[in-house]
């Protein structure tokens, strides 16, 4: 009984939350995405993870193509429920289905991110680090190889436009996972080239010496 009215008492400020978002919701003519999506979110925290991915899809059908915020609104909303749908299935014996919804949704959410719309650049390159995840936990290898050389890709392009080597730093810091991943799965092939090029991405900053000796002996190992 006293962990149930402790659960009750956890609950209560989202359930007043949820109310809050409701009115907000009916006073900007349900086309706040923002609202939508902290509706959602305070339905996550208190436990109701269907309510939660039910309000972010009424929240994208709700959004008006004439919205300014349309394409951001519906990118946000696309990816939460990317991500909670990829957590939920981390809990479950069986996992696949909602691995799977959230690639999908993380897809959807890549569209309305183009990367070609300057505003939505970072964005981009977060939502294929999120992906990324997703299609590593389904092992869906050929889509891995997909999205890594194209996030790749369009890092050395944000790289390229960076003012500053503080700023250069500090982006290659926050997207590192890449390059790992693009190392990870070029050392999964059986090509002689294939594993050199992995090398000299991983240790591109090391002695020449060092590559040099590497290279040879996985000639080696391969005669």
């Amino acid at each position: 009984m006293h962990g149930e009215c402790q659960k009750a008492i956890e609950i209560k400020p989202y359930k007043n939350a949820i109310a809050s978002f409701d009115e907000a919701l009916r006073l900007t003519d349900y086309q706040d995405w923002l609202v939508w999506n902290n509706r959602g979110v305070a339905l996550l925290k208190s436990k109701d993870y269907k309510a939660a991915i039910k309000t972010w899809d009424d929240g994208i059908k709700a959004l008006k193509p004439d919205n300014p915020d349309y394409e951001e609104g519906c990118g946000e909303l696309y990816r939460e429920k990317g991500e909670a749908l990829y957590n939920y299935a981390t809990e479950e014996s069986e996992p696949f289905t909602n691995w799977f919804a959230a690639k999908i949704n993380y897809e959807k959410a890549l569209n309305f991110f183009s990367f070609d719309n300057d505003t939505f650049r970072n964005r981009h390159l977060q939502v294929l680090q999120e992906l990324l995840k997703v299609c590593s936990a389904l092992g869906d290898e050929r889509a891995s190889q997909k999205y890594i050389e194209k996030a790749a890709q369009r890092l050395e392009e944000l790289l390229a436009e960076c003012e500053t080597k503080g700023q250069k730093i500090t982006l290659e810091r926050k997207y590192a996972a890449f390059n790992q991943l693009r190392v990870d799965i070029k050392l999964q092939s059986n090509e002689v080239n294939k594993e050199i090029a992995a090398l000299e991405l991983a240790e591109k900053r090391k002695t020449p010496v060092l590559l040099g000796c590497k290279k040879i002996a996985i000639i080696n190992r391969r005669s």
